[in-house]
């Protein structure tokens, strides 16, 4: 007998069912790519993949998985025989809502559930005592030194894969005195799952060659965009090259700022917008003679086909580099579009980008560890029971001496819940 569900005990014969919890909610590519990559590498174990997000209101692009809520995951009864955390840059260190400090807060995202998605998917997997691992997420930020011993360490403990994406979020998770592994984001893959000679070409291109172009704007003045648009025409001008502008997150503005460049520009520009799906993203990409841009996504989908890339962007955070890491191409990052336009010129010239072995490697092992987990429910049993104890306790202690008015919310009737309110 293999665990699942809410009982840890599941019949062989149904077909084995694993959560995988992301940022999946939000019309960004990136974002709705990790479940299908998951699903792509399962599904020759028979085992399927539910999508989960943080709550119930989500944009997809067309083809991606239709989420279920963190609050299914947490309380649903439907059974389910695992549970992976990620991809993306989603262990956040709790001390903060950065949806709220990005401007989010009052969005349809809602108030800060996207922070601790990854928490609440771990006690959802404990809860209903099935394994669960981290499908190489980002950590981006540190956690204080209580945070990590209190909230950190006992999750870690309790996980039976540690994987994070690059050497910084490994360091950063380590210092809760837990070994985690080191894999590449899994967004890698997606020329395995969808293969260039399956992709249909990208229509906005014309049958012209073509430079797929992206642009994140962060409250830059009209004179960036200017400055930005006429660097590209002289770009695209002296290398032959159609522009097409490519929304890869409409939620976080993406699609204006591609429509905002295109009327900039004075070579004609075409726009992919933010509802084209998330094949059509990938074939305008991987048809592409090159790519630049500030998405990490889009530059992994261009590595991932063999298209010469640059990530642009003021603000080179960790996932940035360790991305480049592991491609053994720390010089494809241009901290101002000036450098991108002289830069692209010899990367043109250099022929396709090929992937290195290692990341295949260790993308193997990792989902051959998750198999692994699928395998052995019982293995970290103890650990997660640990993790629901600790963590139990912590947020009883945090409540100022009303930890069993906190312990005994839920059952409450609602009408005694708004009394003490």
């Amino acid at each position: 007998m293999r665990g699942g569900g809410m009982s840890g005990a599941r019949d062989d014969a149904r077909p084995r069912r694993v959560a995988v919890a992301a940022v999946c909610d939000i019309a960004n590519y990136g974002d709705q790519l990790f479940p299908l990559i998951a699903a792509h590498r399962l599904a020759p174990l028979g085992i399927a993949v539910e999508a989960v997000a943080p709550g119930a209101a989500h944009r997809l692009r067309p083809g991606a998985l239709t989420p279920r809520s963190l609050d299914w995951l947490l309380a649903g009864g439907e059974m389910l025989d695992g549970v992976l955390i990620g991809g993306g840059n989603i262990v956040y260190n709790l001390r903060a809502d950065y949806l709220a400090r990005s401007g989010a807060r009052d969005s349809w995202l809602g108030q800060g559930l996207h922070t601790g998605l990854w928490l609440g998917a771990a006690l959802a997997a404990a809860i209903r005592d099935i394994p669960f691992g981290f499908n190489a997420p980002g950590l981006p930020y540190p956690f204080s030194g209580a945070t990590a011993r209190d909230v950190l360490r006992p999750v870690l403990q309790a996980a039976d894969c540690c994987a994070f994406r690059d050497a910084a979020s490994a360091r950063l998770a380590e210092a809760a005195g837990v070994a985690v592994q080191q894999v590449p984001d899994t967004a890698i893959e997606i020329a395995r799952m969808w293969p260039r000679d399956g992709l249909a070409p990208a229509a906005e291109a014309e049958g012209q060659p073509y430079a797929a172009l992206h642009l994140r704007l962060a409250g830059e003045p009209e004179a960036h965009l200017a400055a930005v648009a006429a660097l590209l025409d002289g770009f695209c001008t002296g290398q032959g090259l159609r522009p097409l502008l490519i929304a890869i997150g409409d939620d976080l503005g993406d699609g204006a700022a591609a429509r905002r460049l295109a009327a900039a520009m004075t070579v004609p520009a075409r726009v992919l917008g933010g509802d084209r799906s998330l094949q059509a993203v990938a074939a305008a990409i991987a048809g592409a003679r090159i790519y630049l841009g500030g998405s990490l996504h889009g530059y992994v989908t261009a590595a991932a086909y063999g298209v010469p890339g640059l990530v642009v962007t003021a603000q080179p955070l960790r996932k940035f580099a360790g991305f480049l890491d592991w491609m053994e191409r720390p010089a494809d990052l241009a901290t101002d579009w000036a450098a991108a336009c002289a830069r692209a010129v010899p990367l043109l010239a250099g022929g396709r980008v090929v992937v290195p072995d290692r990341i295949w490697q260790a993308l193997d092992a990792h989902w051959a560890a998750v198999a692994a987990m699928l395998e052995a429910p019982q293995r970290r049993r103890a650990e997660r029971a640990a993790m629901l104890r600790a963590l139990t306790l912590r947020a009883v202690s945090r409540q100022g001496g009303g930890g069993l008015e906190w312990l005994m919310a839920g059952w409450h009737p609602p009408s005694a819940r708004a009394r003490t309110a």
